[in-house]
Order: structure tokens, then sequence, then C-alpha cells
């Protein structure tokens, strides 16, 4: 860990470089809580990566874990992750530009569901049935899932609405149990969770729902709680720390990294992330997932055409890049894991790149990877 009074700081190379331009690439701040340190603060490395199992040819499009057990999507393959380093296939599922999501209904259900390709797919984690969803009223183009309060959430690619499958059962669906947000005209895109709170993502707009118990459709808006800061990608929004967190746009722009506080959002890009972000070709791409370690919590968003990856520490409030270096090109290239799953003590993440799941440890230092 490398100290330096006076001279520690995150990421925030701005516009004007002779006013500011500051880069921390593979390091992150860390403030000293006691003692009489000879600095405030310090810059340990950043995690390294080394490689755990497989899931098919990849690339890893969802990982998940739930009561010691761990499942990834990896291409077309839905597998689940051993202890031995090995993995057991469960399934064959469709492929798409987009990440895959998995969720669980818990011992209650034993039910996990996948959504994968525009399809829905339930594994039965007891009996180790693996199947499509068939029922003619499921979603021909499921973009997202999650499980809320006893049901399997989906949303609608084609429509913006979002359905609801039968209580603790992922394969039995009704069409009469599905709802389109009027509140606002743009289409949603994208979905998350939150303590008791289920919450939409249009284009230029948020709302959070609740479950209010009513037994022809329980799901219905919180009053007051609209957001009109939407996301510029689906896959960005993240329930982080007891918050959504969203890569954002609206009627306005976008490209501004946003933090619930309750129902009122808050601004957490800094003007050179925001800067960043708009040299990408197209923010519609990006993937962001969440971990904390060390009393750290971090937001890691992945934007495809930048040459790193950007994370945000919510401990203490600055950004910082997560890279791979090429010392033949002289060049940073994107940190290659996009998704994440803490399981048996040890955090997991996926390559976006291959079927690689590596281990991802503070043993295994970040700044001392090369591009093979």
């Amino acid at each position: 860990m490398i100290k330096f009074p006076g001279l520690v700081g995150g990421t925030d190379t701005n516009r004007a470089i002779t006013a500011n331009d500051e880069e921390t690439i593979n390091r992150y701040v860390e403030r000293l809580e006691s003692g009489t340190p000879k600095a405030a603060t310090i810059l340990p490395p950043t995690p390294g990566i080394r490689g755990y199992t497989a899931i098919g040819t990849g690339p890893i499009r969802a990982l998940f874990s739930l009561d010691n057990r761990g499942f990834g999507v990896g291409g077309t393959v839905y597998a689940e992750l051993l202890t031995n380093h090995g993995v057991r296939v469960w399934g064959a599922v469709r492929s798409g530009p987009n990440p895959a999501t998995i969720s669980s209904n818990g011992a209650q259900g034993h039910q996990n569901f996948i959504t994968s390709g525009g399809l829905g797919y339930i594994h039965d984690t007891t009996t180790g049935v693996f199947s499509q969803i068939t029922d003619p009223d499921f979603p021909a183009n499921a973009v997202q899932g999650l499980f809320f309060d006893g049901y399997f959430v989906v949303l609608d690619g084609d429509t913006g609405k979002f359905q609801i499958s039968e209580l603790y059962d992922g394969l039995s669906w009704n069409a009469l149990d599905e709802a389109l947000v009027n509140t606002f005209p743009d289409r949603i895109i994208g979905m998350t969770r939150t303590h008791d709170n289920l919450w939409l993502s249009g284009t230029q707009n948020t709302l959070p729902y609740y479950d209010s118990g009513d037994a022809n459709f329980p799901f219905v808006p919180i009053p007051s709680s609209l957001i009109e800061h939407g996301t510029a990608a689906p896959f960005s929004c993240v329930e982080l720390d007891n918050a959504p967190m969203w890569l954002g746009q609206d009627s306005t722009g976008a490209g501004m990294v946003w933090r619930a506080n309750g129902y009122t959002p808050q601004r957490v890009s800094t003007h050179a992330i925001e800067y960043l972000l708009l040299q990408a070709p197209s923010l519609s791409q990006s993937v962001a997932f969440g971990y904390q370690e060390q009393g750290h919590t971090f937001y890691v968003l992945y934007v495809p055409g930048l040459d790193w990856t950007l994370c945000y520490d919510i401990s203490t409030g600055l950004w910082h890049k997560r890279a791979t270096w090429d010392p033949d090109r002289y060049q940073w290239f994107p940190w290659d894991p996009t998704t994440h799953c803490y399981l048996w003590g040890k955090h997991f993440v996926g390559d976006r790149r291959s079927g690689t799941v590596y281990e991802m440890s503070l043993d295994a230092a970040a700044y001392d990877l090369l591009v093979p």
C-alpha cells in the first residue's frame, strides 16, 4: 500500500488537463480511520483475478448465488459452480446480445428463473429438472427477470410491460397478470429491486412500485415517487448498499451516474467521469455489478468503447479505473469481469469475452496483470 501525503485521490481527468489530470488505475483510495497515521489516506491495489473454472465458450452472461450454491450462464450453457473447480451443466439456453439474468424463489419454491436470449427457463434446484417456460402467456421477448415478494417478475422487451408469475411457480403465467406503466410516456427498459420496492426504469423516467396485496394485481406505484431520470443502459441498474444505482438518461441528456437516497436521485458521477462516458460510441450496452470488500462497496461499470472499467467506491465517494495493460500496444484495455457473485466466502466474476469464471482476490494484485 503506497502512502503519499497530500497526493492521494481518485480518478479526475478534467477536459482542461492543465487544471486537473489525476489518474487512479488499479488502485483505490482508503481513508485511515484510527490511530495517528502519517497520512490520512492510502492507495491499496484493487483485487486481481485467477481462473477458477469455465462455463461453455462464454462470454459469462450471468452469475448468481444463494444458500451456498452458485450458478452461471456462459454463452448457451447454464451450469452450477462446484467446489472442485468444475461445473455441472444443467441445460442449454438461447444466447443473445444482452446479459442473462438468474433469480430464485428460495426454499419455498426451489426454482431458479433464467432469462436469456428472450426466452425464460426454470431450474428446479431440488429435482434438478431444467426446462424452458412454455406457458403461452409468457412473454415472447423476456429481457430481464427477478424475484419479488413471492413472484417472479419478467420484463417484456416488445411491449415494455412487466408481468408476474403465479405465486412461487415460475412455470405458470397469466396474461392478465401484467401492467404497463402509464405515469410517463417513455418505454420501460430495465428493472431492479431494493427493500420492498420494485423499480421500473424507462428511457427518461423511473417509478418505484410496492406490493399492495391486491388479489387482482398486487404491484402499484408508490405515490409521489416519480423520478425524472431514466436509464441509458438497462443492465447498469444495480441494487447496492440498500439503494439502486444506474447510468442515467432523461429528456435533457445522458451520461450521469445516479444513486437513490430514498426516492431522491443523487448524482455520484463527476464532470470528469461524465466526460469519459460521453466518449463512448454508445451507452446502451453498458453493464454494471456491485460488491463489497473490507468496508468498501464498489459499483463496477463496463462501458464498451472505453479503455477502462469505471469504478465508484460508495465509502469514499471517489472513482477509480480498472484495466489490463498491454505492453506491446502500450495501451490499457477494460477489465475483463462484468458479472459477480459471492459464494463460499469468495468473490467470483465472469469474463465478458470468454467462458472463464475467475476468483477475484486481493491476493492477486491487479496492477500486475498484463495482456497474455
